[in-house]
């Protein structure tokens, strides 16, 4: 399989939900993903456009967790 094919494939189920499953825990799509060389996106901007807008859906929901979610989370008294 091409790169070009697997990181459109990737990209696919990334848009759908940023934090997928590939084989091992939640969000290994998106390190295997983000660990291809520049390179790679230089030559291909129509995927790293799409890449580009995943991670920024991650930016977004790493600061949610981090400032809203956490620490409701952290406060609650578990019963």
């Amino acid at each position: 399989m091409s790169l070009i094919h697997f990181v459109s494939l990737a990209l696919s189920k990334l848009e759908l939900n940023p934090l997928a499953e590939d084989d091992m825990y939640k969000g290994d799509l998106l390190k295997v993903v983000s660990e291809i060389p520049q390179e790679f996106w230089h030559n291909n901007s129509d995927l790293n456009n799409r890449f580009v807008e995943i991670a920024g859906e991650v930016k977004i929901l790493a600061e949610t967790i981090n400032n809203e979610l956490l620490p409701k989370l952290m406060a609650f008294d578990y019963v």
